[in-house]
């Protein structure tokens, strides 16, 4: 949740902000049932095979064994646009059980676009990359060795998401970039475990600050961070804000 708070902090103005989400009406509906109904409403429509059941406040999508538990954390409020904290939980009874977690902002001008536009994000990334990975989904040029076992593992990854500068300039940029820069780090770190997952953000303020995020199996990963943070020293910002953001999942040969 860190890059959250920093994100807050980069959208804050002299004007006060309320981040605090007001009681609702009785008949009101809440923003956990407008993210369920969005994620309802945008799950056939991205992956029309998929059979979904509501059970409670999960989404159980078969035919993978997934169940999805997702939830609104946190609200603010900006003179121009809303930021809500999104938590999402998606778990497999064999390869994950104890979730593949993923907090992400949603922003919007109100509540229905900034949830709208998260469960996008959360979609066409994690959950994708997640159903992919199930499927055998494999690019045989994105294998790794671990040179300690020998174990081959089949690297997928998410579409490159970009924000400010880099979304102007697409053409300069590398959907395997964050792979290749990590690589020689990573292979030490992937255990037993048949499916891993990471999580990269990195993004470099007006001021030249970084904001960034490398979660590696839910759990903060400095090494790869700090890689990040020295390959974002040359970004061509030129003193505008550019941000990536990026899941990639590993499922080892054979499993």
């Amino acid at each position: 949740m860190k890059f959250l708070r920093k994100l807050r902090q980069v959208l804050r103005s002299d004007a006060p902000s309320a981040p605090v989400v007001a009681n609702p009406e009785p008949d009101a509906p809440t923003l956990d049932n407008l993210l369920h109904e969005q994620i309802f409403t945008q799950l056939p429509v991205l992956f029309p095979d998929l059979q979904i059941e509501k059970q409670g406040d999960e989404f159980v999508l078969r035919p993978y064994m997934l169940t999805l538990e997702a939830s609104v954390i946190e609200r603010t409020e900006h003179p121009d646009i809303i930021v809500l904290g999104l938590d999402m939980r998606l778990r497999h009874p064999e390869f994950f059980p104890g979730a593949i977690v993923e907090c992400l902002a949603g922003i919007g001008e109100n509540d229905f676009d900034a949830i709208n536009r998260g469960v996008q994000n959360y979609l066409h990334s994690v959950l994708h990359v997640v159903i992919e990975a199930l499927e055998g989904c494999h690019i045989p040029n994105l294998d790794i060795v671990s040179a300690t076992n020998e174990v081959l593992w089949h690297p997928l990854v998410s579409e490159l998401q970009l924000q400010g500068v880099w979304a102007r300039q697409i053409d300069q940029t590398d959907d395997h970039h964050f792979l290749t820069l990590l690589k020689p780090y990573l292979l030490q770190h992937l255990t037993s475990q048949p499916i891993q997952w990471l999580k990269v953000y990195a993004s470099k303020l007006p001021d030249g600050e970084f904001i960034g995020e490398c979660m590696l199996n839910n759990e903060p990963w400095q090494e790869g961070l700090t890689v990040i943070q020295r390959d974002t020293e040359a970004w061509p910002t030129a003193g505008d804000f550019a941000g990536q953001k990026q899941f990639f999942v590993f499922r080892q040969c054979g499993r």
